[in-house]
């Protein structure tokens, strides 16, 4: 009799797995097949300073380890970490999305190629007066990616290694007025004001310090995080300040990494935003 019910039992069994009511998967399985799109928007670290020059060289360190982590500009070896928004999207098996980097504008991506794992593709961007392309080839295993990114100039061929994650985090609004508290090591104290107006994930906006009004530029927020630069040319001299810091409510806060022709260095900063962020449709661009 115990035979005739487990018999039975077994029969039911595969009876359900084949008009689809059970399934035999595993539950983890399931899971892995449901997040295996790669749609999303990822955070591409890419440490410029020190790329590999030609075909055939050793392949680049990733990012963080390159600039020291999330300060940009890091200790080991002065690279320039750029901070990269990829807006993907995977649909009937095939890969689109936009590239949101260097010019701070979105460009669509061109030439996508997604398999086992594998993604490249190409983008265009504009600098200046200039236009070249970058050429990305990546490994993705989960939310995470790595890989490189090469732009071919008239001097040659320069490769640099980046790293990505897919952002998690529900993109925080930057617009606004803010006031930032910068201290230096001798005790001096800066509170320039920083004004801010979204597109998309792209920022614009105006840093107005004790002496002078400039344009931010690089600016781009990946969910909680922001981040911009300020560049400045006075008496022959450069100054260039990088800024990345998180947004939590109305304040803000994080580490700016300074370049005063030639002496660098990274601080912490403090603000808080002093008007309402503006719900505005520049957002939804």
């Amino acid at each position: 009799m115990n035979r005739e019910r487990r018999l039975g039992l077994s029969l039911m069994s595969a009876s359900l797995v084949l008009i689809g009511l059970w399934s035999s998967t595993p539950a983890a399985e399931k899971i892995d097949k449901q997040n295996a799109t790669i749609s999303g928007s990822w955070k591409l670290a890419m440490a410029f300073a020190g790329g590999q020059r030609g075909q055939g060289g050793a392949r680049p360190q990733s990012a963080a380890s390159r600039a020291g982590g999330s300060r940009g500009r890091g200790s080991q070896g002065g690279a320039l970490t750029r901070q990269i928004m990829l807006n993907l999207v995977e649909k009937d098996g095939k890969v689109s999305g936009d590239f949101v980097g260097l010019s701070g504008k979105p460009a669509a991506i061109q030439d996508v190629k997604l398999k086992d794992g594998e993604l490249s593709f190409k983008v265009p961007q504009q600098m200046g007066p200039n236009t070249f392309t970058l050429n990305f080839a990546a490994k993705v295993a989960g939310d995470q990616m790595q890989g490189t990114a090469k732009i071919l100039t008239p001097a040659g061929a320069r490769e640099f290694g980046f790293q990505g994650e897919r952002l998690k985090t529900p993109t925080a609004s930057a617009a606004g007025t803010w006031r930032l508290h910068i201290a230096l090591a001798d005790g001096t104290k800066f509170q320039p004001t920083l004004e801010i107006t979204e597109a998309g994930n792209s920022l614009k906006g105006v840093y107005r310090g004790e002496r002078a009004e400039t344009a931010i530029s690089n600016a781009l927020v990946f969910g909680d995080e922001a981040t911009f630069d300020v560049a400045r040319d006075r008496d022959g001299k450069k100054y260039r300040l990088h800024f990345q810091g998180k947004i939590k409510g109305n304040t803000l806060s994080g580490n700016v990494d300074y370049d005063f022709d030639g002496m660098t260095g990274y601080i912490g900063f403090m603000g808080e935003r002093m008007t309402a962020p503006q719900a505005s449709a520049d957002k939804a661009r």
